[in-house]
């Protein structure tokens, strides 16, 4: 989550439950007021040392290591952070895409390679979906690559969600079609992508059939 400070700064902590329906959820921060009735653990230091994380994301690898990926130093760059077994507090900080200004970062794992979708800063404004491709998370990113149509179907990506079926593994693009500036209107968009030898397909589409026994999607 976000708490927006009265310096009108963005920082990120984390909250905590034993239940994920009914809570109740415990902000965790050691110096950050956010108002009455919330109740503040003082005892962990989460991402005090970012400069401001606004647009952000949780990946978790294969091994079960967790990581949060947030823009960072006012959109300048995206933060890659390895987060403790707890998921409580960041144990390293990597720097990705420097002065790129790209936010909205979502990561998928294939086989040995890792995808990472981000978007522009264009305020509520749809932009161009970009693309990035490494065998490690924390170095060796190809160069950003277009994908979909220049303004990525009138989204801006959220995440991947991977269905496994019985016959095959579908992959969902999520989206968020924000309307601004009446915000309850914005419309969650889903639509296949495919994956294949490093590259990903987005197959844009108003309406598709999706098994969600076997996997199988079709128009």
């Amino acid at each position: 989550m976000a708490i927006i400070h009265p310096l009108a700064t963005v920082h990120p902590g984390a909250k905590l439950a034993d239940s994920v329906e009914v809570g109740p959820y415990a902000f965790i921060d050691d110096n950050v007021e956010i108002g009455e009735g919330t109740k503040i653990l003082p005892h962990a230091t989460i991402f005090s040392y970012v400069k401001m994380g606004r647009d952000c994301n949780v990946f978790q690898d294969l091994d079960g290591t967790a990581y949060f990926i947030s823009t960072t130093e006012e959109n300048r760059h995206l933060g890659l952070f390895r987060l403790a077994p707890d998921y409580l507090s960041a144990q390293s900080h990597t720097q990705l895409f420097p002065e790129q200004r790209r936010e909205a970062p979502v990561v998928v794992r294939l086989g040995g390679r890792y995808y990472m979708f981000s978007s522009a800063c264009s305020g509520w404004a749809p932009n161009q979906c970009k693309v990035s491709v490494s065998t490690r998370l924390d170095a060796g990113w190809s160069p950003l690559e277009n994908i979909g149509d220049d303004k990525a179907f009138r989204t801006q990506i959220a995440a991947v969600l991977e269905i496994r079926g019985t016959r095959q593994t579908t992959y969902l693009y999520v989206g968020d079609r924000w309307k601004d500036p009446t915000l309850a209107e914005t419309k969650t968009i889903l639509f296949p992508i495919t994956f294949h030898d490093g590259k990903c397909e987005f197959h844009y589409m108003d309406s598709f059939e999706l098994n969600l026994q076997t996997g199988e999607w079709k128009r």
